[in-house]
């Protein structure tokens, strides 16, 4: 994490310098500087433990930004920057990306956040069925928000067959959202009551926005147009920058007043 955030490299700098002055002090000092180079030894270590967790402090703090309070371009506009710190390992860098892309995802970039991912470099050893996975699941959302069923249909097999695998990464647990958002885009019926749950217990604004979305075209595919409008019309009213909240208004504009078919004839759409 401390390469991610170079004003925390002084005090990485500092505790390493100490731990091996101390080190070197106590081979060629004897036993008789123990005590004095063990305290300047933990000294050392607990300045690169405090470093580190400024640094994740800090990391965790830019998150809640975008996953908490709900500001994509503000999370941007901050985080963007660590995409130019080197020496981070390639899992660490595709981690950043893929945050970095969820954003822009959220603001309707979808090309900027497929770029990111794609630009990501490629991770090895035992990281790296994780790191496919993470690559297709957020590549199905693109290409979902994108409206192209045929390669978003790929990515979504592509991470089912890595969850077949054995692994058991919390990144398995989108896949039914994922198949709910394809199915839609095939023109299907699909059902929606985990899509409610989720969006009932979503606590980042901009995950909440999305499943609402999803939910109503949910509503939509089903002909339940009064229930759908009146959960399209409280998305609307979300946060201009929002995709969900954008295509919400775009279904809005295009749906005339009809009756539910679950539904008595006043709950009409009314636009």
């Amino acid at each position: 994490m401390l390469t991610l955030f170079p004003q925390y490299r002084f005090g990485l700098g500092i505790g390493w310098l100490m731990t091996a002055a101390a080190a070197g002090l106590m081979i060629n000092a004897g036993t008789a500087w123990y005590w004095p180079v063990l305290t300047i030894i933990i000294c050392g270590f607990s300045i690169l433990a405090i470093a580190e967790m400024a640094a994740a402090s800090r990391f965790q703090a830019l998150l809640a930004i975008f996953y908490r309070d709900g500001d994509p371009k503000r999370f941007i506009a901050l985080y963007e920057p660590l995409l130019h710190q080197r020496n981070s390992s390639p899992a660490r860098a595709l981690t950043v990306r893929a945050y970095l892309s969820n954003a822009y995802l959220a603001i309707g970039d979808a090309q900027t956040a497929l770029r990111l991912l794609d630009e990501a470099p490629e991770v090895t050893g035992k990281e790296a069925v994780n790191a496919q996975a993470l690559l297709a699941g957020n590549r199905c959302s693109i290409y979902c928000q994108m409206g192209d069923a045929g390669r978003a249909e790929a990515q979504l097999e592509q991470l089912k067959q890595l969850g077949a695998a054995g692994e058991t990464s919390e990144l398995y647990r989108a896949i039914p959202h994922l198949e709910s958002q394809c199915a839609l885009l095939r023109g299907q019926v699909v059902r929606m009551e985990e899509v409610e749950r989720q969006a009932e217990q979503a606590k980042s604004p901009t995950v909440k926005a999305n499943l609402e979305l999803l939910a109503a075209q949910m509503q939509l595919q089903s002909r339940h147009y009064g229930t759908a409008c009146t959960r399209l019309q409280r998305l609307a009213r979300g946060r201009e920058e929002y995709w969900a909240v954008q295509r919400a208004r775009e279904l809005l504009e295009t749906l005339p007043a009809q009756e539910d078919s679950a539904a008595p004839a006043a709950d009409g759409c009314e636009t």
